[in-house]
């Protein structure tokens, strides 16, 4: 008996440390100046100027698609030093201006519901460099559960400091993903962090491990600018042999993630369509 009350107190503790991880206090110091370790002084004069700023890196780059001869991605609790080593790196920037009066506890609320609303994802329209013309990105795009059942959205109805799902997404070109999605808010800003964790094309063993790719977003506000700063990244870890022969270039990745850059700021009133093409 007393085994057993043993045993039902340390469980009753370990569910209140899980279910505590993650508050406002302990995310502090995560958020601590990170719009200074994310973006350059250069950086920030870019983009408050209204510029996109974009980078791409491959490892072979059989095709010359690469921007950069290499992409170190600033080291943060969602990006750890091995994201600068995978084969393949696609960043983009932007900074938008929002008045803060307007982000009252609902819109909030709001906000974290649009960032799990992964159904809405199958809105999104991505330009593609091969037919020339816009185009839906995703065919299919849904919350799943741990045996990769198809789930409704959840709509929460308090803030949370830290919010984990699975989703799935099948891609009209890439095929089909399997996440493990979190999205972490503090005050006015969120990360979210998608991480594959099933094998993406089984037969060419890609993403066999999980994280093999990697989705990172950042926004963060600056009170000072009165705006946000967005960081999106993406990363890929693949077998070289598949880089050398350019079966998968930075420029597939590149226009998908300008599009869910644009998808989301739709929420905040802003309309960057026109910014889909990127430059060719």
């Amino acid at each position: 008996m007393k085994k057993l009350y043993f045993v039902i107190i340390f469980l009753s503790f370990a569910l209140f440390i899980f279910s505590n991880e993650y508050d406002n206090e302990n995310l502090s110091s995560y958020f601590e100046n990170l719009i200074d370790i994310l973006f350059s002084k250069e950086e920030q004069l870019k983009m408050t100027d209204g510029k996109f700023i974009s980078r791409m890196f491959a490892k072979h780059n059989p095709k010359q698609e690469n921007t950069h001869s290499s992409i170190n991605i600033p080291i943060t609790k969602w990006t750890p030093k091995e994201l600068s080593n995978y084969e393949i790196i696609i960043d983009d920037k932007v900074f938008f201006n929002y008045d803060i009066k307007n982000m009252t506890e609902e819109k909030k609320l709001d906000s974290l519901n649009y960032l799990v609303s992964y159904s809405k994802l199958k809105d999104i329209i991505f330009y593609s460099k091969s037919s020339k013309k816009n185009e839906i990105l995703l065919k299919k795009s849904c919350r799943v559960d741990n045996n990769d059942k198809e789930l409704e959205d959840i709509k929460y109805d308090r803030l949370l400091p830290y919010i984990k799902n699975r989703s799935f997404q099948k891609d009209a070109r890439l095929g089909e993903t399997y996440f493990t999605s979190e999205v972490y808010n503090y005050k006015n800003n969120f990360v979210v962090v998608n991480s594959s964790d099933r094998p993406i094309f089984k037969a060419l063993k890609i993403g066999e491990n999980y994280g093999d790719y990697k989705v990172v977003a950042f926004y963060i506000y600056d009170e000072k600018k009165g705006g946000y700063y967005c960081y999106f990244i993406n990363a890929f870890r693949i077998n070289d042999s598949l880089v050398k022969a350019g079966f998968v270039t930075p420029t597939i990745f590149s226009y998908r993630i300008r599009a869910s850059i644009v998808h989301f700021l739709k929420f905040f009133g802003k309309d960057y369509s026109n910014a889909l093409r990127m430059e060719d």
